[in-house]
């Protein structure tokens, strides 16, 4: 969940660096950049949020298994 939460953070940094310092000559190569970004951000959430959920069900599973009665 840290590594997801970095990615995320650098990522959302450097968009706010990455604009204001990238040519806007050829727009394909700025359409390029934008769907790099983008993906990159999808990929950082979905990590994190599967990281979240991987860890709330290891936690459930600890739990159903050490109130188990025997």
């Amino acid at each position: 969940m840290v590594v997801g939460s970095l990615l995320v953070t650098c990522i959302i940094g450097f968009i706010f660096v990455g604009y204001q310092e990238f040519p806007m000559e050829p727009p394909w190569l700025l359409l390029i950049w934008n769907n790099s970004v983008f993906s990159a951000i999808t990929f950082g959430i979905l990590s994190v949020w599967l990281a979240t959920h991987g860890s709330s069900s290891s936690n459930s599973a600890a739990t159903k298994i050490l109130t188990q009665d025997r």
